[in-house]
């Protein structure tokens, strides 16, 4: 979509245009989908944090400013909403013991890895990615982000988007070691 469209549904859908909020939904969708389900590494979990940021979204639509494209306002709002909801499930959930951890992690990559191919392994050593490197990742190698637009869009410096690719790349490298 160009940016001359996406500006004419969102000043639509501003002035109560419910059709066209509905476009927007629609050609975002996928895209918002797939980076929920990035950040989140649970396709249940990515489908409920896509609907939130979308009505999240409506909601906050007079303060979309139209200094980045919408789907980088988009994903902004689904980082700042999973923070939150991450947030929130540590003050509810009691630590676990780190050895258990590591033990669920091992089984469950050990069982992956006997009847998985490539693809699956690298989804799950991805998945397996602390959240900050992951949202990173995502963005700058999958969405093709630049890193101007990645510091935007995860509200951090262009300095700090470096060190979390250059970390979470070596994390990832680590997380595959000796599995493929």
């Amino acid at each position: 979509m160009n940016s001359d469209t996406e500006r004419k549904l969102i000043l639509a859908a501003r002035a109560g245009d419910g059709a066209a909020y509905d476009e927007l939904v629609r050609l975002n969708a996928e895209r918002v989908y797939r980076f929920c389900r990035q950040i989140t590494g649970d396709a249940h979990e990515a489908y409920d944090l896509a609907q939130q940021v979308f009505v999240k979204g409506f909601s906050s639509l007079h303060s979309f400013k139209f200094r980045s494209r919408f789907s980088s306002w988009l994903y902004r709002i689904a980082v700042n909403h999973w923070k939150n909801e991450v947030a929130r499930h540590q003050m509810r959930s009691a630590p676990l013991d780190d050895d258990e951890l590591v033990v669920d992690a091992a089984v469950s990559v050990e069982q992956v890895m006997q009847r998985a191919d490539v693809s699956d392994i690298v989804r799950l050593s991805f998945a397996q990615l602390p959240e900050e490197y992951r949202a990173v990742l995502y963005l700058r190698y999958y969405e093709g982000k630049t890193l101007r637009e990645t510091a935007d869009i995860l509200d951090i410096s262009v300095s700090a988007v470096g060190v979390r690719v250059f970390r979470g790349l070596r994390k990832f490298r680590q997380l595959l070691a000796g599995k493929l």
